[in-house]
């Protein structure tokens, strides 16, 4: 019975130190994050990036994105990154990866044709790409950021 008593002991013991090891973790990682400007993680930054062309999209419906090759998202993490992100700014706006309508084949499922195309470029100038997918730039934001239409 004392050995009982003392294990009871014992295993209180680990678990209030246990308890309190997670307290200051919790507490320096409190402390961290009130230091940091509440601006500066890497979804807000976008938030900001893309607020210029909210207000030229309209408010439900469906428009095209398109970004630098590869335009895949198994291979092109940054291509990923901003498909969602741009789905989470705009919605209820479905955004959706952009197809051209001449590259479709009948044999598959249909393209959904979209008016309008927003379009995110990070390096040289995208004229080639656009030429590619038969897009025409109806205002640039100047920040890399485009919104496009097919022609």
């Amino acid at each position: 019975m004392k050995n009982a008593r003392r294990i009871e002991i014992g295993i209180a013991v680990l678990v209030l130190f246990g308890l309190m090891s997670n307290v200051s973790s919790v507490h320096d990682a409190a402390l961290t994050l009130r230091r940091l400007p509440s601006d500066s993680d890497m979804v807000t930054q976008f938030g900001v990036h893309i607020a210029s062309i909210r207000r030229d999209l309209p408010d439900h419906g469906m428009v095209g994105f398109v970004s630098e090759p590869p335009e895949d998202m198994t291979v092109n993490p940054v291509y990923t990154r901003e498909w969602v992100w741009l789905r989470y700014f705009l919605a209820p706006l479905l955004v959706i990866p952009y197809v051209p309508q001449r590259a479709w084949k009948g044999d598959e499922d249909p393209v959904p044709y979209t008016p309008l195309v927003i379009g995110s470029f990070h390096g040289a100038s995208p004229g080639r790409l656009l030429d590619e997918h038969g897009l025409v730039i109806v205002k640039d934001y100047g920040n890399g950021i485009m919104l496009l239409r097919p022609r």
